[in-house]
């Protein structure tokens, strides 16, 4: 299987992100519910801001900044009794709010994430 991502960050230009993947939902000192992260992982992924045209077709909220990154990795979106999993990019901290899911065809998926 030929991973086209991979192929592309070849010839495109790529960025250093950190990864923090969800991985439970507990309680803090204070009794209240928060999520739980993995220890970040430095990814190498093209990221890129996204544009007017498709904060209309989303349907974005225009005072917010949005990013798309594109990664060989299970990153993941919000699902059901999970948080989101959150990024570092260029002293942005970022949390996934979609992903397009091409891990299992082709080795790569897209998310969608806002600027927290």
């Amino acid at each position: 299987m030929n991973n086209l991502l991979n192929i592309a960050l070849q010839v495109i230009p790529k960025q250093s992100i950190l990864w923090k993947k969800f991985v439970s939902t507990g309680e803090d000192d204070r009794g209240r519910s928060c999520a739980h992260y993995a220890e970040p992982v430095a990814l190498q992924a093209s990221v890129q801001p996204v544009t007017a045209r498709d904060y209309q077709a989303y349907g974005l909220d225009l005072n917010r900044k949005y990013f798309t990154i594109w990664a060989s990795a299970g990153m993941e979106s919000v699902a059901r009794n999970a948080s989101p999993d959150r990024f570092t990019y260029a002293g942005m901290e970022l949390e996934a709010v979609d992903n397009t899911d091409w891990l299992a065809h082709n080795g790569w998926r897209s998310i969608l994430c806002v600027r927290l």
